[in-house]
């Protein structure tokens, strides 16, 4: 089976995208001690499995979703105790209710390149709330996804790339990434 074939999974809500595995591996070996007591976001959640994730280690987490996709979501998270908000990339005005967040989390959203400016975007305005929050972003490799790390540099964000090691999780080093963004002068 090669990297394509494991990108996903498919259960009867939707795709859990493998990629999601990666972010979580390395906040459990690496991160777990600061997630307590944390505000963490997930954008684009899909089905909430990363949102759960960081709620049981020990986080207070929002998650979010495309107010099309929303209801799904809700459906995921009713037996849990995270919140779940629409949230559509680019306006403002959704973003406006959130509380400050001290991390954002993304998995496997921005494949897309349509989206990258309105993604950059939401990130200012959160950002604008927590200058200090840092955002992490786990995605496979595809035409144009790179393209999102240039979008959010020159809207005046710092990123590194975080080495993890990835063959356990069975996907292509040369495929997968996670980046860490902040702003280069909070």
């Amino acid at each position: 089976m090669d990297g394509f074939t494991r990108e996903f999974t498919e259960t009867p809500d939707g795709l859990v995208w493998t990629v999601g595995t990666m972010l979580t591996k390395y906040f459990v070996e690496h991160q777990a001690n600061i997630l307590p007591g944390k505000r963490v976001l997930e954008l684009g959640s899909g089905l909430g499995q990363l949102s759960v994730i960081f709620r049981k280690l020990g986080a207070d987490v929002t998650s979010s979703e495309h107010p099309e996709s929303f209801e799904n979501l809700q459906r995921c998270l009713r037996d849990s105790d995270i919140e779940a908000v629409p949230l559509l990339w680019g306006v403002q005005s959704h973003c406006e209710n959130l509380p400050p967040f001290d991390i954002i989390i993304g998995s496997e959203i921005i494949y897309d390149e349509q989206y990258h400016q309105d993604l950059v975007d939401t990130l200012i305005y959160l950002f604008k709330r927590n200058p200090k929050a840092i955002y992490y972003n786990a995605f496979a490799d595809r035409p144009f996804s790179c393209m999102f790390f240039a979008t959010a540099s020159d809207a005046g964000f710092n990123i590194e790339e975080i080495v993890c090691d990835y063959d356990r999780l069975g996907l292509e080093p040369e495929r997968v990434a996670i980046h860490r963004l902040t702003l280069i002068s909070p």
